[in-house]
């Protein structure tokens, strides 16, 4: 009789370690989903965002140059409703941190393509050299609020 419970009790311990194993895989594969999950979001938000800068760069740059085109400043809306398209899904996935720093870059690079905008077609409210003084230091927050959140990104992704 005490080998058959002894047996049992193996059976049973045997059985509880199999579930518990089991358990802890689907954590640590769900867990690996969710990162890859919130990797993909980053890195479309990322990538569209830092094409929009370049963008606005350029924009700004054939502006000094004296060489715009409304094509150009067009190409610039285009990235940054490109860049706040890709917005959604880091929202979603957060964390909150994330999502909050992904939101403050987005309306810096509003608030540049509208001065680059106005710069461009004018309303007579800015002079060129407050457009072009305020352009270059929209450039310069949209710039460090990418490396921010790569920053961001990167810590959490490795959490």
């Amino acid at each position: 009789m005490d080998q058959g419970i002894a047996a049992l009790a193996g059976a049973a311990i045997g059985i509880i370690g199999t579930l518990g194993a089991a358990h802890l895989t689907g954590r640590a594969q769900r867990a690996q989903w969710r990162r890859q999950v919130r990797r993909d979001a980053y890195s479309v938000f990322i990538s569209r965002y830092d094409a929009a800068v370049r963008a606005g760069q350029e924009a700004v740059f054939a502006i000094r140059e004296d060489r715009f085109e409304d094509s150009i400043n067009q190409a610039f809306l285009g990235k940054v409703r490109e860049a706040r398209g890709a917005l959604t899904p880091v929202q979603l996935e957060g964390p909150e941190a994330l999502a909050w720093r992904a939101e403050s870059a987005t309306r810096q690079l509003d608030t540049w393509s509208y001065i680059v905008d106005r710069l461009i077609n004018g309303d007579g409210t800015l002079t060129a050299d407050m457009a072009i003084e305020s352009a270059d230091r929209d450039e310069e927050r949209c710039t460090e609020e990418l490396a921010k959140i790569i920053e961001l990104g990167r810590k959490l992704l490795n959490q």
